[in-house]
């Protein structure tokens, strides 16, 4: 697996407090940063997919409830 390298400030107190937590976890900085950010994304991702699931469910409610009112035209069902 290759790897990137990122480099970013952080107040002093976030960083001391992320070597303590890395510490507790057994983690080294890098590892714990990096276990954050890869939980960060999976819960962005689950959040943008429940968001168009509910987008294309709306529009598929939408949809099915004009094709009911289309057959309810009066004519008779078979």
């Amino acid at each position: 697996m290759s790897t990137a390298t990122f480099s970013f400030s952080v107040p002093a107190e976030l960083a001391n407090q992320t070597r303590d937590w890395a510490c507790a976890s057994r983690l080294s900085v890098s590892e714990y940063i990096g276990e954050a950010v890869r939980e960060k994304n999976e819960s962005a991702l689950k959040d943008r997919m429940i968001f168009l699931s509910k987008r294309l469910s709306s529009r598929h409610l939408k949809e099915h409830e004009a094709q009911d009112d289309a057959t309810n035209d009066g004519l008779a069902r078979t």
